[in-house]
């Protein structure tokens, strides 16, 4: 089963940002001319109104997207972009934008072979750092050939290894005369063959150029791919957030049973087992080693109290009464948890079972029988005995 990937666009203006999004975009990469030149604050809010990630590029081709200062990109993030990119950054300009936000790297523009602007082997040898980086490589060269993984695979290779989080591909609006969906389709396999997640794609149309202009001459190419790889929902900042971490465990609720306490091992006392019955009826078991361990479910249906023993070779029995009156065991292995089984006997309600082993190999049961009467049942080390009565009548 493939993966969703992230579809993108890019553009210096847009007419229908809802239309770009029912279409399968998440991200606009919206198009400046560098120098430390500003975008419009329109775009950010009319991306989160859409649903879009709002990506500034902020020039090419050589055109320096920042203005040498720390402040130019901190600035950025304060107005809610989610990432800064464009295809000649200096190692500084990077890590500037790391530093505030996510790095977008375009890489690969109009080298005959696509070394010069791989910018992690060549301009930003260091590791990823801060918020993270994007590559979506330029698949061609300055005569509009188009470049496969025998020329981009390096690259790639060279941004997984820096930590790159999404490695993709950027398609130019004039390769529509030099290549077809379906040779993107065949790189992005390629890189998967090799090891590398195909992040997504996207096409870019350069300065003057329209996003929903772009979109429309390549909606064909678009549904091609995301016939394959279904789009995502998830915008970049999100994307690159830290997973959440996991809510709290829930208190647990004990149903009004007391719990038992058995050691891990026999002679041992500085390690224990801990077991109670929930309010779902379900045993409970914690272990402490020095450290006490968080609760754990080992299911069941429990009418009683529990009781436990261990023996030798660190097992450890667990003995309640179940829903239908019997004697219901859990065995610990030494490695696993066993599924329960039952042991037979008619307990009376509101009782349960008393367990004791005399020589670390032995273990004798007893419960009161619904006429009240007292019953044994032993383990021998290699078999159970039958239930047999010890006291004709417990008043």
């Amino acid at each position: 089963m493939t993966h969703s990937a992230v579809y993108f666009v890019a553009g210096d203006s847009y007419s229908d940002l809802t239309a770009l999004r029912s279409g399968g975009i998440i991200d606009l990469h919206y198009i400046i001319h560098g120098g430390g030149s500003s975008a419009p604050t329109s775009v950010v809010s009319d991306c989160n109104a859409a649903g879009l990630s709002p990506i500034l590029n902020n020039g090419n081709d050589g055109a320096a997207g920042w203005n040498g200062s720390d402040s130019y990109n901190a600035n950025l993030a304060t107005q809610g972009w989610h990432a800064v990119g464009g295809e000649s950054e200096q190692a500084a300009e990077i890590d500037s934008i790391m530093s505030h936000l996510i790095f977008l790297d375009y890489g690969g523009e109009g080298t005959g072979g696509g070394t010069d602007d791989d910018v992690w082997n060549v301009t930003h040898p260091g590791p990823v750092s801060g918020h993270g980086a994007a590559s979506y490589m330029e698949t061609y060269d300055s005569n509009s050939d188009l470049w496969g993984w025998d020329v981009m695979g390096s690259g790639m290779q060279h941004a997984k290894a820096h930590g790159v989080k999404e490695i993709g591909m950027c398609v130019g609006t004039w390769m529509i005369n030099h290549s077809t969906a379906q040779d993107y389709i065949n790189i992005a396999q390629q890189m998967e063959a090799n090891g590398i997640t195909f992040a997504g794609i996207g096409v870019w149309g350069g300065y003057g150029s329209n996003a929903n202009s772009v979109y429309n001459e390549f909606e064909s190419w678009y549904k091609a791919w995301q016939a394959i790889w279904p789009p995502t929902n998830v915008t970049m900042k999100n994307r690159f957030s830290p997973a959440p971490p996991p809510p709290p465990p829930k208190p647990i609720a004990f149903a009004a049973f007391a719990p038992a306490l058995c050691s891990w091992a026999v002679g041992r006392l500085d390690e224990f087992d801990e077991f109670a019955v929930g309010s779902d009826t379900a045993l409970w078991h914690r272990a402490f080693d020095g450290t006490q361990h968080a609760w754990e479910s080992l299911g069941g249906q429990c009418t009683s109290a529990p009781t436990a023993v261990t023996t030798t070779g660190d097992l450890i029995d667990v003995f309640v009464r179940g829903t239908n009156g019997a004697v219901w065991r859990k065995e610990w292995n030494g490695k696993a948890w066993l599924p329960w089984t039952s042991l037979g006997g008619g307990l009376k309600a509101g009782t349960g079972p008393s367990a004791i082993s005399r020589d670390g190999k032995t273990i004798d049961i007893e419960v009161i029988g619904i006429n009240n009467v007292l019953f044994r049942k032993s383990w021998n080390g290699t078999a159970w005995s039958t239930w047999l009565a010890v006291a004709t009548s417990i008043q």
